[in-house]
């Protein structure tokens, strides 16, 4: 388990890693919903770093 956490933590696509590990799993639609929002959520974590290191200080939800 403490190689998959610093997996986790090095990698942030886990549904490859998963997929890799057990490739005969029939939770591929669950999986593929997961990474999604992953990526996401990755994506909106690095707009906000980049929004504060420039500081642009401008409302999204108006």
């Amino acid at each position: 388990m403490k190689t998959f956490k610093k997996y986790l933590k090095k990698n942030t696509n886990f549904s490859q890693f998963y997929y890799e590990k057990n490739p005969t799993t029939k939770r591929l639609d669950s999986q593929n919903f997961f990474s999604k929002n992953a990526k996401i959520l990755i994506f909106l974590n690095n707009l906000k770093k980049i929004f504060f290191k420039k500081r642009l200080n401008f409302n999204i939800f108006k």
